[in-house]
């Protein structure tokens, strides 16, 4: 045979990032290219290849996208990311080379020919988390702002950043966005080829929306799309939607595309087409303003006046044209005033903001962070009219990317006012107008079974609670880890709960190191585009979890790819924080409507790995909402997630699992989550507290025989306000546990017959499937393990 296959493959790990540095064979540093770039070993290779064979695949085994520049090399003829496939994926290889199995997936990252062309790039690997001099505590900037992925790629080519930008390898000639980005987000081929058409354009009543009418910020617009398949193979295809929003110079920060809709057609036949429906809420298209830099008297989210475009892409940045030739992006109007967004549309709730100190001169409009275990509460973003709490962090910003790209965060210092009060565990703060809650009581004789079904704020809920005693309550909280205790009293089963992002890890909760199911990497499920396969995932998890005696994961990761370096890209799903919250909330229903509830991790901003564990993360609100947290968000409201992982750096300089604003303010009073939160693996001093926890909206110390004694301070005396926030915290975690068995006894199923690929006995029209038959060499690389990595 004249085909090679080359398998290029790159570890990642929980507690590292991925260096900025390649390694040679005898492990020296080779500093003029990163772990994600070619090794000089590897191009040798390429060499040797390319002397014996003419025709050459390439297959990426990573969680992250490389920088892929040699694939455009005319020796090779053909690449397939794989990602990390789990003990069975890779048998799917060869049927998709060989066209069996028609591919359909699509990226989730955006693939650069240059990782230094991302603004976080500096900020990010293993050097990025710096530590404070004299005081000690880590920090990281998230001067990126909500520039991340391709709504930097984007947007920066939408203002010119990159026309000066040239690719002249491999004899091409490549300029603009075309020399920096070589992969789009969202980009995928098929061995087949599809037309669109736009069917219709309606409201929620079937009213007909024309082009450039005026919207309302209530509206819901239904776009109907037929998909036909006009090649010669089986497949599927998938129709991503963007919306556009109105820059205006120097005001919101706005990303030029932004991913808001997606489908994904089932297996059609040559001539076979399908309507797919999206339906888009106009408040989902909505930018937070957390400093109202447009100086309207308001911080919220807002849709600014204006024209709005939403355009069907096959990836982020390439407009699909119908089948009569049109350009597939249509134009709406916002009244010229905008609208202000001040609750949210689906829980009512109110919206304000939650992590931001900000006085504006101009139009008067202020806010004032909260934080009541705080002895000083400092805005997320790091900066304050007090030097003692300064971080003076500049924010890239779309009014000037090239004077605010984000150059290599400095060494700072920590203030004594910041070490004492905002750095340090101090002594839990008691409300003193907090009454005696009732405990112990004798007055019902409840069981878990007699609120099953019940609403959340029920009544019988507090009667229930108020039977178990000081001990059991604390003892509830502080002994989370892998599991929760027996309540006989209520009828309150023991728990365990399994750790694994990508499947149930062996022997962590059971002592069992037998049994372990490794499924493809978060990323590669999400590659699919197709949430039914997350539902899927999430229900063969529930049935493992009965078939183990497990309770409850913790997982899904619900943190976003930051930088193509961070170290757990496996465990989550995507750069973008809608195309990750839907995967997320997917996989979390069909989960928790299988009998195991699910920790969804990391809430929030736990996107890398390295000097986590405490570090202090600087941010803007708004890149916290649209972004980071963005995935909580919908796997809270279109999931109905009852658990959840909170990180364990810190949101700005507040310990994540001791803020208020974060697992109170935003999550459950803004959100409306109804559930436990429980904190990554346990670590005292500075890291985790948890006094300050049940307080916050933290219920469980994810702590194998935790001692209360040792965790809650007053615990032999306890204060009202301890109980109070003890008796909460069971009412939490006593909730998830009841929801998901009443979920799981109501369930009634959905169409799971969709399958993710088809056999197919035609193998002609692509050079490489014949030929693959008789392949005589596999030549391998790097770290080569099929099943191993994740």
């Amino acid at each position: 045979s004249d085909v090679a296959i080359v398998v290029l493959s790159r570890r990642a790990t929980e507690g590292d990032d991925l260096p900025k540095v390649n390694y040679n064979e005898n492990g020296v540093a080779d500093t003029s290219r990163n772990y994600l770039a070619l090794s000089q070993r590897e191009e040798l290779m390429f060499e040797e290849v390319y002397k014996y064979f003419d025709n050459v695949i390439v297959l990426i085994n990573s969680s992250s996208p490389m920088e892929m520049g040699f694939l455009n090399n005319p020796k090779i003829g053909a690449a397939l990311y794989v990602g990390y496939p789990g003990y069975y994926g890779a048998a799917a290889i060869p049927q998709i080379l060989t066209g069996e199995v028609i591919p359909s997936g699509h990226l989730t990252d955006t693939a650069a020919y240059d990782l230094k062309s991302a603004p976080s790039y500096v900020n990010s690997g293993p050097d990025a988390t710096i530590g404070y001099t004299g005081k000690g505590g880590r920090y990281k900037d998230y001067a990126e702002g909500i520039y991340v992925g391709y709504k930097w790629y984007e947007t920066a080519d939408a203002e010119g950043y990159w026309d000066s930008s040239t690719y002249t390898e491999y004899g091409l000639n490549k300029t603009g966005y075309d020399a920096v980005v070589q992969f789009p987000f969202g980009y995928g081929l098929s061995y087949t080829k599809f037309n669109w058409l736009l069917q219709s354009v309606t409201d929620s009543s079937g009213k007909e929306i024309t082009e450039l009418s005026t919207l309302k910020a209530d509206d819901t617009i239904i776009f109907k799309v037929w998909v036909e398949n006009i090649g010669e193979y089986d497949g599927k295809d998938v129709v991503e939607l963007y919306y556009s929003a109105p820059y205006k110079k120097g005001e919101i920060e706005k990303s030029s595309v932004n991913l808001i809709g997606f489908q994904k057609t089932s297996l059609l036949q040559p001539g076979q087409g399908q309507a797919l429906e999206f339906q888009v809420s106009v408040s989902d298209m909505a930018s937070y303003d957390a400093y109202d830099k447009n100086n309207n008297g308001f911080m919220g989210y807002e849709l600014d006046g204006g024209n709005y475009s939403l355009s069907f892409r096959t990836d982020a940045h390439n407009v699909k044209d119908d089948l009569n030739g049109r350009e597939m992006s249509y134009k709406y109007q916002i009244p010229s005033e905008g609208y202000k967004i001040e609750h949210d549309p689906v829980t009512g709730h109110k919206v304000e903001n939650r992590f931001t100190t900000y006085s504006n001169e101009t139009s008067g409009a202020q806010s004032q962070c909260y934080e009541p275990q705080s002895l000083y509460m400092m805005s997320i973003d790091g900066n304050d009219a007090d030097p003692d709490y300064d971080q003076g962090i500049t924010y890239l910003t779309r009014d000037d990317f090239k004077n605010t790209f984000p150059e290599r965060t400095s060494t700072r210092s920590m203030s004594q006012k910041m070490f004492d009060n905002v750095f340090k565990v101090h002594d839990p703060i008691n409300n003193d107008e907090d009454a005696m809650p009732k405990f112990n009581s004798k007055d019902t004789n409840w069981t878990i079974d007699d609120v099953k079904g019940l609403p959340y704020d029920d009544p019988k809920w507090d009667e229930l609670i108020s039977q178990l005693s000081i001990e059991q309550l604390a003892t509830l909280c502080a002994r989370g880890g892998f599991g929760t205790i027996s309540i006989p009293e209520i009828n309150k089963g023991k728990c365990t709960d399994s750790d694994g992002g990508t499947g149930f890890t062996s022997g962590i909760a059971t002592g069992d190191s037998g049994h372990a199911t490794k499924y493809p990497a978060a990323n590669i499920i999400a590659s699919t585009w197709d949430w039914k396969i997350a539902y899927k995932w999430g229900h063969a998890i529930g049935e493992e979890g009965k078939a183990l005696n497990i309770q409850g994961w913790y997982a899904p990761g619900c943190n976003v790819h930051r930088s193509p370096l961070g170290g757990r890209n496996f465990e989550y799903f995507s750069e973008d924080g809608r195309l990750c919250g839907e995967f997320v909330a997917q996989t979390v229903k069909g989960c928790t409507e299988n009998g195991v509830y699910a920790y969804m991790k990391h809430f929030a901003a736990n996107d890398t790995d390295e000097g986590r564990n405490g570090q202090f993360i600087w941010m803007e609100e708004q890149a916290l909402r649209e972004i980071w947290a963005k995935p909580g968000e919908i796997a809270t409201k279109v999931g109905k997630a009852n658990a959840m992982m909170v990180s364990v750096d810190r949101i700005g300089g507040t310990r994540a699992t001791g803020s208020y604003a974060l697992l109170t303010s935003l999550l459950r009073d803004e959100w409306g989550f109804r559930g436990s939160a429980i904190t990554d693996y346990y670590q005292s001093g500075n890291v985790n507290d948890l006094d300050e926890g049940i307080r916050a909206g933290n219920d469980l110390a994810l702590l194998p025989g935790g001692d209360p004694n040792a965790l809650i301070q007053d615990y032999k005396n306890p204060s009202a306000t301890t109980v109070i926030a003890l008796q909460k915290s069971a009412h939490n975690i006593l909730y998830t546990y009841i929801d998901t068995i009443d979920r799981t006894e109501k369930f009634t199923g959905i169409d799971l017959n969709q399958t993710v690929g088809q056999r197919r006995e035609d193998t002609s029209g692509t050079w490489w499937r014949p030929l693959l038959y008789t392949i005589d060499a596999v030549l391998a690389t790097g770290f080569v393990v099929w099943g191993g990595l994740a």
